[in-house]
């Protein structure tokens, strides 16, 4: 190999660039070994970076690597090992590598009734559905402009919500201001639904001090709940009353602890009944269900004097019906619920339901009404209910659902029900209850009542009530103090709350102040009925229309049997329920199990 110096070998270069080897190169010497023998040596001085020599040198050096390296051999049958092998799989494993099926399409599913029957029913169905893996599209319909149902209450005005003085720098008014205490607490399920969530809110004891008049005066002090009255009034109610004091407050203990039995079944996931009287059965409540109240109370050895006096007052309050109207159950349920109601406070249920519905993802419809449900077909073996509904503002929207669930009373005046079905929702009959709020700057006259004490948080009409004009009254409470701005002063103002049987004019809330003066400043009506799906003007500032709107206490007669909950395969009914008792929990009961129903349908299907 001839061994050029640096002097002889002088490559070309653009004209445009700088002399190549200004400066000192690489130059090839001939050395001579220890040994004698000529080696060729090369001597490494400083040479230009972009040099054709060295960067030949470079190349020649990498590819000798390369070839001296024998993982470079085994390179190409490796990769056509992989690709061999990945054909075998694909052939031999045909769905493993399948595109994924497309996602089933949602059943859609409308629920009448934004209460919390219709609620309970949503977040079920939620629930079930993926625990099953079958997808469900909800729709809650709610004609009021706020879920809660007939805890709502609806003003016909644009505000939507009722505020005192129509102010709305005032809190609005609450279910609770009409229960007289925690409605959340009362729920067990929903307090259960609220401690899986994590939004439990704060409760705190709450004593309310009744007092029971004949119109005249007070006859009797009662503390409530009654765990907590004092040994002097207890006392007085034992010399009074002698063995019904301590029978009438263990009246309803044992049909209590059947009644929790609903916390059970759902917390154990005992779903579905297919009929009201296996859910009794299954609470062993058939007795209760069944007997005359009346009938329990003579069981039972109370007296005809205690009924009178403290008994039927709670339950006209509870359900505006007579004890001689109620089932055992239903007199039961009155006595526990006005006891126990009371005895804490805190917390509001409808935001509860509220957050109960959001976790359901169903989508709301608010201040929507729905008129008409009708069974079509819309192809061999495939049938559509068509909805239609309507609200404040749009003509009549017509949609289409796999399944419905009714979870309101049944008013057949108000939905038009076509189809031929094994079975028809039953209409229950409902007591009007009327409720008036009204506030005054003056506290209620002890003396109305001759009594020279302070007067009582609640007063109860019992025994044999004299005058007329308090005759179709069952209750007067003071709910809260509110504070307001008068004349750029502050004014201190007493909320109170009335439940009649009849409409209560102002001269009849005067009398309660021993005044012919005008001391009422703002008030507030609203009826309690099912008379119709829709709104009707309420009643305000002290006019004498008489307002209609949709709500209920369903009457709570011994009877058997009940309305069926299934109706056909697509269509339910969660208000049968109120045939055998009316409460929030067992509204949601009846709720939940409609809904394990209706998915039970869905995995036959």
């Amino acid at each position: 190999m001839k061994v050029y110096k640096t002097s002889e070998y002088v490559p070309s270069f653009p004209s445009t660039r700088p002399p190549p080897y200004s400066q000192p190169s690489t130059q090839w010497t001939p050395q001579t070994s220890s040994t004698g023998s000529d080696v060729k040596s090369m001597k490494h001085i400083s040479v230009d970076e972009e040099s054709p020599l060295l960067l030949h040198a470079v190349e020649v050096a990498s590819i000798r690597r390369r070839r001296s390296n024998p993982l470079h051999l085994l390179f190409v049958p490796f990769l056509f090992s992989l690709i061999l092998l990945a054909v075998i799989i694909r052939y031999a494993f045909p769905t493993f590598f399948a595109p994924p099926p497309p996602a089933p399409t949602p059943t859609t599913v409308a629920i009448i009734g934004g209460g919390p029957a219709g609620i309970a029913a949503a977040r079920r169905l939620e629930k079930l559905s993926v625990e099953v893996d079958i997808p469900v599209d909800i729709t809650i319909y709610e004609r009021k402009h706020a879920l809660g149902g007939r805890l709502v209450l609806s003003p016909s005005n644009s505000d939507r919500d009722v505020y005192p003085f129509e102010d709305h720098s005032q809190a609005a008014l609450q279910p609770e201001d009409i229960a007289g205490g925690s409605l959340l607490h009362s729920s067990a399920i929903l307090r259960k639904e609220l401690e899986i969530s994590g939004n439990m809110p704060t409760f705190f004891d709450h004593n309310n001090r009744v007092g029971v008049s004949d119109g005249q005066s007070f006859i009797v002090d009662i503390t409530r709940p009654t765990s907590r009255m004092s040994w002097s009034t207890w006392l007085g109610q034992v010399y009074r009353y002698g063995a019904s004091a301590w029978r009438g407050t263990s009246l309803p203990v044992g049909t209590v602890s059947k009644i929790k039995g609903l916390t059970k079944l759902v917390k154990h996931g005992s779903f579905p009944f297919s009929s009201i009287a296996q859910i009794r059965d299954s609470l062993g409540l058939a007795e209760e269900a069944s007997m005359a109240a009346n009938t329990r109370l003579a069981m039972n050895g109370i007296s005809e004097q205690y009924t009178q006096d403290i008994i039927a007052p709670e339950s006209r309050r509870r359900y505006g019906q007579a004890v001689g109207e109620l089932s055992d159950l239903a007199l039961s349920m009155a006595v526990n619920d006005d006891d126990q109601e009371s005895a804490r406070a805190g917390g509001l249920i409808l935001p509860a339901l509220e957050d109960m519905a959001v976790y359901s993802r169903a989508h709301i419809r608010l201040s929507t009404a729905v008129s008409g449900l009708k069974l079509q077909l819309m192809e061999p073996n495939k049938t559509k209910w068509i909805v239609q509904s309507h609200n404040e503002s749009s003509s009549a929207v017509f949609e289409e659902y796999d399944k419905i669930i009714i979870a309101t009373p049944w008013e057949p005046e108000a939905i038009e029900l076509l189809y031929d079905c094994e079975a028809s929702p039953e209409t229950l009959h409902y007591q009007s209850r009327h409720v008036t709020f009204f506030t005054s700057s003056r506290l209620i006259d002890d003396h109305r009542f001759a009594s020279d004490e302070p007067g009582p948080d609640q007063i109860l009409f019992g025994g044999s009530v004299s005058s007329k004009q308090l005759s179709g009254i069952d209750e007067v409470a003071h709910v809260k103090e509110l504070t307001r701005l008068v004349d750029d002063a502050v004014a201190t103002e007493h909320l109170y709350r009335v439940l009649s049987r009849g409409t209560i004019d102002d001269s009849e809330l005067v009398q309660f102040f021993m005044s012919n003066e005008s001391v009422i400043s703002w008030t507030y009506r609203e009826v309690v009925s099912t008379l119709k799906w829709y709104h009707r003007p309420i009643s305000r500032y002290r006019t004498d229309e008489e307002p209609q709107i949709e709500s209920a206490y369903p009457l709570l007669y011994p009877r058997d049997p009940y309305g069926p909950m299934a109706l056909s395969d697509s269509l339910w009914h969660t208000a049968a329920i109120e045939g055998l008792a009316s409460s929030i929990d067992f509204s949601m009961f009846a709720g939940e199990n409609v809904a394990a129903l209706l998915m039970d349908q869905l995995k036959r299907e």
